[in-house]
């Protein structure tokens, strides 16, 4: 059984992206343009959301509905 844990809005996005690369493409097609940059070490996924004018508990679902999809 999987026992992965959830993306929460205090992961950065780095770590998100480099163990989940399927939400660097959700990220690119919803505007957001540090997926890559230097800051997304730095960046948490509640500061994207905020920086680029998301829902945060919006894209928890869809980043988590990704992965879930990815993981069937």
């Amino acid at each position: 059984m999987d026992e992965r844990q959830p993306i929460t809005e205090k992961m950065c996005v780095e770590d998100m992206t480099q163990e989940h690369p399927e939400t660097a493409v959700l990220l690119l097609k919803l505007g957001v343009q540090c997926v890559g940059c230097w800051i997304s070490r730095y960046h948490t996924v509640a500061d994207v959301a905020h920086e680029w004018h998301l829902d945060l508990p919006r894209l928890l679902r869809e980043l988590n509905a990704l992965v879930d999809e990815e993981r069937e």
